[in-house]
């Protein structure tokens, strides 16, 4: 029984039960949804074409045949719907678990890094300006740092610098806060005002703005002091200041846990 052409809220009643019970959806699946719909609406294969035919004629009859079999046809497509998200939720579950047992390259980075300070007896200390304390953050998330993690500096300004690690002003004067005189004046001001043994300092412009044409966004000088000597350099990283400051994390403690390594 064909629906008459003004006729279309029955359709968008149907295919509103189909999101409201197949919800949440991303827009693929709508899409896969609403192709389904169509195909048993229009074709009535199987139970649609039964539905369709046991209502037919006007009146109130015909009105509720032409419902009725839009209805069927958004059961049928929840049908072949519901082993798809199952699928898929079951795909995302078992992702999410192999995610959680394996842990990420910094995770494994720090646990090398607080088996080798806790192997020579010594702590750690951080001093960080563009990051904010976000170095300091991720050992701490560590169980168990408390045993090998000293303090952090969070020296973000130029007078902070100064007054928490002792740079002189003049240094920051001649050669900007980013620069490698700077961070190895952190890095070894850190250890100078702490009890730790090691150390990694970083400064650098994480944007969107502070750049300029020797100094662009993403520019971040590294220093760290241990083993009686100070080792500094610089990276340049993409990204917005989120992903800049992310970037900045991982390398200082990538780096540190490379200098750290016996021999």
């Amino acid at each position: 029984m064909a629906d008459p052409g003004s006729i279309v809220w029955d359709e968008v009643l149907a295919f509103w039960l189909i999101l409201w019970l197949a919800m949440p959806m991303g827009l693929v699946g709508q899409a896969v949804a609403f192709a389904l719909f169509r195909y048993f609406d229009a074709a009535k294969p199987g139970p649609v074409a039964w539905a369709d035919a046991q209502f037919k004629g006007f009146g109130a009859r015909g009105a509720f045949g032409i419902l009725f079999d839009d209805f069927v046809a958004a059961f049928c497509t929840l049908l072949v719907m519901c082993p798809m998200e199952v699928l898929v939720s079951l795909e995302s579950l078992i992702n999410q678990e192999l995610q959680a047992q394996t842990p990420s390259a910094l995770e494994a980075d720090l646990t090398h890094i607080s088996v080798q300070l806790l192997a020579r007896g010594e702590k750690l200390v951080t001093a960080e300006s563009c990051t904010g304390g976000l170095i300091a953050a991720a050992c701490t998330a560590l169980a168990g740092s408390s045993q090998w993690f000293e303090r952090g500096f969070v020296s973000y300004s130029n007078a902070a610098k100064s007054e928490l690690l002792g740079v002189d002003p003049a240094l920051i004067a001649q050669h900007g806060a980013v620069s490698g005189p700077v961070v190895r004046a952190m890095a070894e001001g850190a250890l100078a005002h702490s009890a730790a043994q090691a150390s990694v300092a970083v400064t650098g412009v994480a944007g969107p703005s502070g750049g300029s044409a020797d100094k662009p966004v993403g520019t971040v000088w590294f220093g760290w002091c241990l083993a009686g000597r100070t080792h500094s350099e610089v990276q340049h990283f993409p990204g917005d200041r989120a992903a800049v400051r992310a970037a900045t994390v991982v390398h200082a403690l990538a780096r540190l846990k490379a200098l750290l390594q016996p021999g």
